[in-house]
């Protein structure tokens, strides 16, 4: 119980001080010299995969270069400890899945850690996870704890809202997960997008 109590309070403090950070580069991404600073804590590594199989998927090329940031920060040889590989971490069995079910003609597992083909891949799974639940933090809570487990959460009450929409995730990790990703995906459009049209 205390382990537990000890990995949450972990999570909380990461929590706050990733939200800390992101909130100072979100204030001073409004001057260009720390919007330099900025871009190099998040880069548009692999650029022309993410302009290219975003578009060909209809993402927001910085909701995919946010997903990288989060889950393997632009590491193309990452691996966890559950198995999710390269950028955008695809587990096996997604991978082929995805990469059977569209027609995508790479060769999993042998091309998972491939930057275009895990790019591409991540970037159909993302799409149809957005196009289920028709909710970006829902479809971002399925990436990272399963369809499986965001379907039963959603059949709760107790977890959802009256609009069907999760209010609470009971996974501390996934919660986590979900917030940083759309905090990044803010401080991405922020610095990229907002950037571009002053």
């Amino acid at each position: 119980m205390a382990r537990r109590k000890s990995c949450c309070l972990k999570s909380f403090f990461n929590l706050i001080i990733f939200l800390v950070i992101a909130a100072a580069v979100i204030f001073f991404a409004f001057y260009d010299g720390v919007k330099i600073v900025s871009s190099m804590f998040f880069p548009t590594e692999y650029e022309e995969y993410v302009e290219k199989y975003s578009s060909e998927t209809g993402l927001d090329p910085y909701l995919v270069y946010s997903v990288i940031k989060v889950e393997s920060n632009f590491n193309k040889d990452a691996e966890s400890e559950a198995g999710a590989k390269g950028l955008m971490q695809l587990m096996d069995e997604t991978a082929y899945y995805c990469n059977g079910i569209n027609k995508l003609g790479y060769n999993i597992p042998d091309e998972i850690f491939e930057p275009e083909a895990n790019i591409r891949i991540g970037c159909y799974y993302l799409k149809q996870l957005i196009d289920k639940y028709e909710v970006l933090d829902t479809a971002l809570a399925a990436y990272n704890g399963g369809i499986g487990n965001v379907d039963k959460w959603l059949s709760n009450p107790e977890i959802t809202d009256h609009l069907g929409k999760l209010k609470n995730i009971p996974f501390n990790e996934t919660e986590l997960y979900v917030k940083k990703v759309t905090t990044t995906y803010k401080i991405y459009k922020k610095i990229y997008e907002e950037g571009n049209n002053e």
